[in-house]
């Protein structure tokens, strides 16, 4: 980052005043000051480094043919000018060698620059534009570059005026840079000076716009001064220095050393008058000769006048001289009375020495002397030495006496004296000395002036100066003080320590070559907002020595003097940062964590509001992580929950164990049931600062010990169930065996029939036609059907029972559909419940081939869709209620359907139905197992599919797929 550099009066401009001032005092005091400065300084000459073993080191510099009087060519053909002369005494001071590499422009400069061609380019004019891509040395000089037109020209008085106008700039030089940014001012870029002076003559031009001493000196130097005129103020000052590459700092701070000594010396003044010249004189021969003329008319008139009026005059200025001795004498006395008051107070006195006499006497009303408070108008000088205090007086006499032999007018010195308390008060003694003709010393007039607060309070403020130095020097933190233009002024060693630099380095540098992050833009905004608001405090990165970055926490306060001045305290908060992104991280971290698991987890104030919930949490409320934070509970529970919640954080605030509890809470989705953990959060003696809370979802293993429970029940009947089975199959048997004899007796005519009946007198026909007159034969053929029945049913809920076999064999389909409605006939909740007898099947089976499958497990998967169907039907409480059964062959499928007209399924929990534990019954209703067990039968088990299809409020239909060749499946 090049050193930011301010608009300052240089050196130039001082010496041009100081050289107008000469002239304006007569062509005799320029002569003598010109004979002064070459008395003073001897010819500039091209600088001859000291002889030494070993040759000096040599830089190029980049250097303009034509561009007086900074640079031209002179007649022995080599460079020469004002930068040449700068360049020189630098080299010299510097110690180094400097050769020419001569350019056109100061475009080509830059660029010789820039590729390494030359190291620097003496007296280059800066711009803001070019700040940030080179080095830069301090200023050498200060010129305004101005709007040249021809002297007829009047469209033209300022930079506003120029849009429009054709306007002359050099190529590369500063007005370029600057006019470029201007919208509607068309350019004309000259290679160089000559050329544009000729096309602003020429009227190719409408205006040049170039440094002005440069231009000024040049139109003299062709007697071309009443041609060219300069339209308005400056439009900018530009500010000369030596441009060099970035990273050339160590040789930019040894020019700048040279250049300190340089610049304002008697050998800079030579140089710039030697170039520029003296400004020409108002009064040449011919003014001069016509205002002698005219005085000497004006003097004839006058004396006339003058001589009736000398006596007038003399009279008016007798009175007038009186009057003001006899206000004169007041005033003397008014002083001499306030000289003996102050005399009287010991703070100010008056004395007079006699130096023959080596007496000394006070006029104003004597002194006070010692304890006794005797006055006295006269002493000696030895009496006056014994009451000075010993260390003070040998170089209070020492002061005195070089005064008086030197030929000096006056002196003064501080010396201890002694008071009338006795004790010493400090005094500023001064004295005026009067000698003869001779040059003698003959008598001294003085004052002196208690100063014993003044040297008290600067002895105070030295003491806590040393003591704030203490304290800056031994502390912890940086310390700096920059000034206006950003420049270091006072550094500590903290500082020193923290970015590498020593304190002299440091002294020479701005605040931007330490910022790693602020342009110098972003700086002087900063500054700005210091000096508005008074301070403020800042993090920032500041660059160490060795190129690495360490981060800062800066505390500035704008102080109003010297100029202004920046206050700053600087502390290195790299640790500190590291921290912070490490506990970013880990916090990062474990909000990763938190969110991915599966437990509700929350942190609350004491006013139930959420201070952190993770995404578990925010994803059953429905809220997104940043809307949770700042609501309470109870905006988000049920009524009894959230009462119940606060009562529990009633208690959290006197516990210092956890509290679990369970609860249930009513969703749109069912019933949920959570347990949560409660814990308190404290924050170190402050006591109790939050309440954590852990909550478990619990529904699905409620469900689980439901339907363990359940599922006990069942085994528990089904093992009944086969035993009951077994035990009515024995009466079953007799029964069916019982009938079968008494048909087989009362309706087949066999001898053993008819023998009894002929012993009991009865004839058998007759016998046959009563009993079937009364039905008997009916009676027991219907008793024979129900325990055909009553054997199916036991049959088949020994096989639903039994442990299937879980190899696959080929069945029909048609067949299973057929057997699981009759199972379903049979079922108590379908029979009771859901009335599924009166239920409408309807089957449309056009599949043919038989299907590998087990034959149990599909059983199962058709009678909970059946199950469920009859439940829709119910509720939907149809006039026409139906269900469907349908069967199909598509390709290698075979295609199943269970539709019913029920009240559908809704598009939001359709993708969800086949979800273990999904249900949107009532708890104790259902298991949400039902599909889920389909789902795995088929797809899983069969390596077949299940689809669903529904309108709410009209109809499901529930699509099955089973492969007719498994292997190719």
């Amino acid at each position: 980052m090049s050193p930011a550099i301010f608009v300052v009066k240089s050196a130039p401009e001082r010496l041009i005043a100081w050289a107008r001032g000469i002239l304006s005092r007569g062509p005799l005091a320029l002569l003598l000051a010109l004979a002064l400065l070459a008395h003073g300084t001897p010819a500039h000459t091209a600088p001859q480094p000291p002889a030494t073993p070993n040759a000096p080191e040599t830089y190029r510099a980049a250097v303009l043919r034509d561009f007086p009087p900074l640079y031209l060519v002179g007649g022995d053909g080599k460079p020469t000018g004002f930068a040449i002369d700068i360049l020189g005494e630098v080299s010299s001071r510097c110690g180094f060698q400097a050769t020419y590499l001569p350019v056109d422009n100061w475009a080509e400069a830059m660029a010789a620059v820039r590729s390494g061609q030359a190291d620097f380019v003496p007296a280059f004019g800066v711009t803001p534009g070019i700040n940030g891509a080179f080095l830069f040395s301090d200023v050498v000089e200060t010129v305004p570059v101005s709007i040249f037109v021809r002297r007829s020209t009047a469209t033209i008085d300022g930079v506003e005026t120029l849009k429009g106008h054709k306007t002359a700039v050099l190529r590369g030089g500063g007005a370029e840079r600057t006019l470029s940014g201007i919208a509607d001012i068309p350019l004309v870029v000259s290679a160089n000076v000559d050329t544009a002076l000729i096309q602003l003559l020429a009227g190719e031009v409408d205006a040049f716009v170039f440094p002005e001493p440069v231009l000024r000196k040049k139109l003299h130097a062709i007697g071309l001064e009443n041609r060219i005129k300069v339209a308005g103020g400056p439009l900018l000052e530009l500010q000369r220095t030596f441009l060099l590459r970035r990273g050339a700092d160590a040789l930019r701070d040894r020019i700048n050393g040279a250049l300190r000594e340089y610049v304002g010396s008697q050998k800079y003044l030579a140089d710039y008058l030697k170039w520029y010249g003296e400004p020409p004189s108002y009064w040449t021969p011919q003014r001069v000769f016509w205002a002698m003329v005219a005085l000497l008319a004006a003097a004839v008139a006058l004396f006339a006048a003058w001589h009736g009026l000398a006596l007038h005059r003399a009279n008016l200025r007798l009175r007038s001289t009186v009057a003001h001795l006899r206000r004169a004498e007041e005033e003397l006395q008014a002083t001499i009375g306030l000289l003996e008051r102050a005399s009287e107070s010991g703070q100010v006195g008056l004395w007079e020495v006699n130096v023959g006499a080596a007496r000394i006497s006070y006029p104003a009303g004597g002194e006070r002397r010692l304890k006794d408070g005797e006055k006295i108008a006269e002493e000696s000088l030895e009496e006056w030495k014994k009451r000075v205090h010993p260390e003070d007086l040998p170089a209070a006499l020492k002061i005195a006496q070089e005064a008086l032999v030197s030929g000096k007018d006056d002196y003064q010195f501080e010396v201890r004296f002694l008071g009338p308390k006795g004790d010493y008060r400090w005094m500023l003694i001064q004295g005026a000395i009067f000698r003869d003709r001779e040059g003698r010393p003959v008598r001294v007039l003085g004052s002196r002036v208690d100063i014993t607060q003044q040297k008290n309070a600067l002895e105070e403020v030295q003491r806590k100066e040393q003591y704030l130095q203490t304290i800056l020097q031994t502390s912890l933190d940086g310390f700096w003080v920059i000034d206006a233009e950003k420049r270091f002024v006072e550094v500590n060693e903290a500082y020193c320590a923290m970015s590498g630099y020593t304190r002299r380095q440091i002294l020479g540098m701005t605040i931007n070559d330490v910022d790693a992050i602020e342009d110098p833009a972003a700086t002087q905004e900063r500054v700005r907002r210091i000096i508005h608001n008074g301070g403020e405090i800042f993090e920032t990165r500041h660059r160490r020595k060795d190129g690495s970055l360490f981060d800062v926490e800066v505390s500035t306060r704008h102080l109003d003097m010297d100029g202004g001045r920046l206050v700053c305290f600087c502390r290195d908060i790299t640790r500190r940062k590291q921290a912070e992104a490490e506990l970013r991280t880990t916090s990062q971290r474990l909000q990763s964590i938190l969110d991915h698991s599966p437990l509700l987890i929350s942190e609350i104030d004491g006013e139930g509001r959420y201070l952190m919930a993770n995404r578990t949490l925010c994803e059953v409320v429905g809220l997104l992580p940043g809307e949770i934070i700042g609501r309470t509970f109870a905006s988000l529970l049920p009524p009894h929950v959230a009462e119940n919640f606060q009562q529990r954080l009633s208690l959290m605030k006197n516990r210092t164990t956890a509290l679990t509890v369970e609860d249930g809470i009513q969703t749109e989705s069912g019933k949920r049931y959570y347990i949560t953990t409660l814990f308190p959060l404290h924050d170190g003696e402050r006591g109790l600062r939050s309440i954590g809370a852990i909550a478990h979802d619990i529904t699905e293993k409620k469900v689980m010990e439901d339907f363990m429970i359940q599922a006990e029940k069942v085994m528990s009947l089904g093992v009944l169930a086969a035993g009951m089975a077994h035990e009515i199959n024995n009466p079953l048997g007799i029964i069916s065996q019982g009938v079968q004899n008494v048909l087989r007796r009362t309706r087949e005519p066999l001898d053993a029939n008819l023998q009894a009946a002929a012993r009991c007198g009865i004839s058998f026909e007759n016998l046959g036609r009563y009993l079937q007159e009364r039905n008997i034969f009916r009676s027991l053929e219907a008793v024979q059907e129900a325990v055909a029945r009553s054997a199916a049913i036991v049959a088949n809920m020994l096989e639903f029972a039994r442990k299937p076999d879980t190899s696959p064999s080929p069945h029909d389909i048609n067949q299973l559909l057929l057997k699981t409605v009759e199972l379903a006939g049979t079922d108590y909740d379908l029979k009771k419940k859901y009335d599924f007898r009166h239920i409408p099947i309807v089957t449309d089976f056009a599949l043919e081939k038989e299907v590998p499958c087990v034959a149990a497990e599909l059983e199962q998967v058709f009678l909970n869709l059946l199950r469920n169907s009859a439940q829709s039907l119910r509720q939907a409480r149809r006039e026409d209620p139906a269900i469907r059964l349908r069967t199909r062959q598509e390709g290698d499928w075979a295609v199943i359907e269970v539709e019913d007209n029920g009240t559908g399924i809704a598009e939001a929990i359709r993708q969800k139905i086949f979800d273990p534990f999904f249900t949107t019954k009532e708890i104790g209703e259902g298991t949400g197992l039902g599909l889920s067990i389909c789902f795995h039968i088929l797809v899983q088990r069969h390596r077949g599919e299940i689809l669903v299809e529904s309108e709410e409020g009209a109809w499901t239909r529930f699509i099955l797929r089973l492969p007719l060749n498994p292997g190719k499946a």
